[in-house]
C-alpha cells in the first residue's frame, strides 16, 4: 500500500508540472510522508525514512540516521592539555616506558642493543607491528608521527614536548571520521494538512515528550522536511544525568539541505 501511494504521488506531481498546474493546489497535501532522505542542518547527518499507513491519519515510519563524528575535535584537544602535569608526573615515576621507546628507536635506526632482555621486547613489538598489517601510507604516517613525538618527550620531558605529543595524537585523528548508525521507529498522526506529529506521552524519569514532526515543503508538498524535537517535563529529575542538562533544541532536517562542512578526509 505504501509503495502504491508513493508511486501515485510521484505520477501526480509530474503530471501537474507537465500541464503547468500548481501541485500544491491540486494534490491538497492529502498523501502522507512515504520515503526520502534528508540532511541535518546542524550536524550534516543523513536521515533516511520509510513510512507505511497504519490507519487513516496514522503512519509508522522507520528511520536510519547516519552520523559522521570527527574522532578528535579541537575542543577535545584543548581539554586534553589539562592532563600534561599528570603525563609528566607519570613519566617521572615510571621510566620503563621511555626506556622501551628509546630502545625501539635505536633498533629502528639499525643499532644493536646490549640489553638482551630489552632487545627481545623490541623484536616482539616489531613483529606485532608487521602482523597488524600497517602497510598503507596513512597508517604508517600515524605510527611515525606518534613515534617522533614520543621520542621527543622521552628525551626531553617538558610541558612543550608533552603538548607536542598531545597535538600529534590529535592531528592524526582530526580529519578522520567514524560513522555511527541509529535505527528507530516512530508513529505519527496527521494534525493538519502537511503536518504530521509523533504520538508521544511523557516517558522516563525526565518525562520526555517526543514532539518530532514532518512538515510538507510549501512549494513542493509531496516532499517532506523533518524536525527532531522533545520537551523535558520534569527538569528536576535524573540521578545519573540531570534532566535539566538535556538538550531541547530542535534538530531540523531538509530534503534540499545544502552542503554541510564535515572535516572528513578519511572514514574509519
Amino acid at each position: 500500500m505504501a509503495q502504491l501511494l508513493g508511486r501515485i504521488r510521484i505520477l501526480v506531481f509530474l503530471a501537474m508540472q507537465s500541464i503547468g498546474a500548481n501541485p500544491s493546489l491540486v494534490v491538497a497535501q492529502e498523501l502522507p510522508p512515504y520515503r526520502g532522505t534528508m540532511v541535518g542542518a546542524n550536524d550534516g547527518d543523513l536521515l533516511d525514512f520509510e513510512c507505511s499507513e497504519i490507519s487513516t491519519g496514522r503512519i509508522e515510519c522507520n528511520f536510519v540516521q547516519v552520523l559522521l563524528r570527527t574522532k578528535s575535535t579541537q575542543e577535545e584537544f584543548e581539554a586534553s592539555l589539562a592532563s600534561i602535569p599528570d603525563i609528566l608526573k607519570e613519566m617521572e615515576s615510571d621510566t620503563d616506558f621511555c626506556d622501551f621507546i628509546l630502545a625501539y628507536d635505536r633498533v629502528a635506526k639499525g643499532e644493536t642493543l646490549d640489553d638482551q632482555e630489552m632487545a627481545e621486547k623490541v623484536r616482539n613489538a616489531l613483529e606485532e607491528q608487521l602482523k597488524s598489517g600497517l602497510k598503507d601510507e596513512r597508517s604508517l604516517e600515524k605510527v611515525d608521527l606518534i613515534e617522533e613525538a614520543l621520542i621527543e618527550i622521552c628525551e626531553n620531558p617538558s610541558t612543550e614536548t608533552a603538548r607536542n605529543f598531545l597535538e600529534a595524537s590529535h592531528n592524526i585523528e582530526s580529519d578522520v571520521c567514524e560513522a555511527m548508525f541509529n535505527r528507530y521507529t516512530q508513529q505519527f498522526v496527521q494534525v493538519s494538512e502537511g503536518l504530521w506529529v509523533v504520538e508521544s506521552t511523557p516517558s522516563g524519569e525526565c518525562g520526555i515528550i517526543n514532539t518530532s514532526r514532518f512538515t510538507a515543503d510549501p512549494k513542493y508538498p509531496m516532499l517532506w522536511n523533518y524536525e527532531a524535537s522533545k520537551i523535558i517535563t520534569n527538569k528536576s529529575g535524573g540521578e545519573i544525568i540531570p534532566c535539566s542538562g538535556l538538550d531541547e533544541r530542535p534538530q531540523p532536517y531538509f530534503w534540499n539541505q545544502g552542503p554541510v562542512l564535515k572535516n572528513c578526509t578519511y572514514l574509519d
